[in-house]
């Protein structure tokens, strides 16, 4: 029985961060150091990713992840990785 319904497909939650970045910045290349805003991005588009990325993770990722901080591809991936560990780390949820 090895449908692809029964198998266990584990996507890499940095790939899928990255991914909606680029996908949101409609940048097939972007570096790892330089700033959503600086990369072309706009308040819709920060809107876009923390929406995004958050329903993929399973997350909430607050817009002001992006608007008041402005992070690097980064330090976006790593707070919101942090947040997503946080919600699946809790033996609550």
């Amino acid at each position: 029985m090895s449908n692809a319904a029964e198998q266990d497909v584990r996507v890499d939650p940095h790939d899928i961060v990255t991914d909606v970045w680029r996908e949101v910045l409609e940048q097939r290349d972007v570096r790892e150091d330089t700033t959503f805003f600086a990369s072309g991005g706009t308040s819709l588009a920060a809107a876009h990713l923390t929406l995004r990325v958050g329903r993929a993770l399973g997350c909430r990722v607050p817009l002001t992840a992006v608007t008041k901080t402005d992070p690097t591809l980064r330090e976006f991936r790593a707070h919101v990785l942090a947040l997503a560990g946080a919600v699946t780390s809790d033996p609550t949820s």
